[in-house]
């Protein structure tokens, strides 16, 4: 990863307090990493050019700080573990009393804006509400906290990977932002089942969970799960059962024995082959060949 030696969406109000600080360009993805030590301040902040994820750095303790975004002064006392977010375009007045040390994830508008299609969301959600409270999201932390690492070129990650960490940081902030019950209702986005699909053909040969296939479009796995059948009128589990069983029936025409077609399938055994193939098609392996062969 590059180190940059900019940082384009900070208020240069608050840049003057800090004693330090490093910024990593995280591969294609167009985030940022942003390692910061910053004295103490107080003053008004005009508002960030990009949306910014805040975490605490390891081991740092309790901080106390406060911001008025709008509706009133609020004192909370950030710690490890806990998220904090700055969205974009988002004015308020700042203050905190100790020395910080803190990790930013900088998420690009248009990373936003891809995920909130890809999850079949008309617009982009207001982000402001976000801002109001820390929230205890170690699991989010863990993410930003491993991108730093890998900025710094402690951790290696190919450029997949990185997208695929950012992306889930993105997708997350859009499930904070968008109530449960005004989520939309519709099947995916043809994008993002086109690379579900081309997922699945491309890792066949193992097993493949619902949650892996939800990460991979930035879905809680219940949300994921009917948006898919919605737009296949199956359900993830049964499409995989059942392209993998079609892969198997190609393989069946020709001379391999189950046992090396159900281990070339990532099928734990010639029997767990028998019984997901009988479930997908109402026949055992053994039947559709001699059927088919005649």
């Amino acid at each position: 990863m590059s180190r940059v030696g900019h940082v384009p969406y900070l208020n240069p109000a608050v840049a003057q307090r800090w004693r330090a600080w490093e910024r990593f360009a995280l591969g294609r993805s167009g985030a940022t990493i942003v390692e910061a030590e910053m004295t103490a301040w107080s003053g008004h902040v005009p508002g960030s050019l990009e949306t910014v994820i805040h975490v605490l750095a390891p081991g740092h303790p309790p901080v106390e700080a406060s911001r008025d975004i709008g509706d009133g002064r609020r004192t909370t006392l950030a710690r490890t573990g806990e998220v904090c977010v700055t969205p974009a375009r988002s004015p308020g007045d700042w203050a905190w009393r100790d020395l910080i040390r803190d990790l930013n994830l900088v998420i690009p508008h248009r990373l936003l804006a891809r995920a909130a299609d890809d999850a079949g969301l008309p617009d982009l959600p207001d982000l402001v509400p976000l801002a109001r409270e820390p929230r205890h999201e170690p699991l989010v932390e863990g993410l930003v906290l491993h991108l730093a690492a890998i900025g710094r070129g402690t951790v290696a990650a190919s450029a997949a990977e990185i997208d695929h960490a950012v992306g889930l940081v993105a997708c997350w902030l859009l499930r904070q932002a968008v109530p449960r019950e005004t989520a939309p209702r519709g099947g995916l986005r043809a994008a993002a089942l086109g690379r579900v699909r081309a997922h699945v053909e491309e890792n066949i040969d193992r097993d493949l969970s619902v949650g892996e296939l939800a990460d991979l479009v930035g879905l809680s796995i219940p949300y994921f799960s009917h948006a898919f059948r919605t737009s296949t009128g199956e359900a993830p589990y049964r499409y995989v059962l059942r392209r993998r069983c079609a892969r198997a029936q190609e393989r069946l025409l020709g001379r391999e024995t189950l046992s090396e077609i159900a281990l070339a399938l990532g099928f734990a055994s010639q029997s767990h082959f028998t019984t997901a193939f009988r479930q997908a098609t109402g026949m055992t392996p053994a039947a559709w060949r001699r059927e088919r062969k005649g």
